[in-house]
């Protein structure tokens, strides 16, 4: 199975080869992604949200 990337448009992911996620197999790898919505500012009470 291939690793498909998961990317914001974010020119650090295009500067350095960063990915906000990676899901390889059953796995998925997250790093540097938060709940903060940008629109209101505010940060996500739950990981769900």
């Amino acid at each position: 199975m291939a690793r498909e990337r998961i990317s914001s448009g974010s020119t650090f992911e295009q500067q350095i080869g960063y990915s906000r996620a990676v899901i390889d197999g059953d796995w998925v790898f997250v790093a540097g992604t938060t709940g903060y919505d940008y629109a209101t500012m505010e940060i996500a009470d739950d990981v769900v949200a």
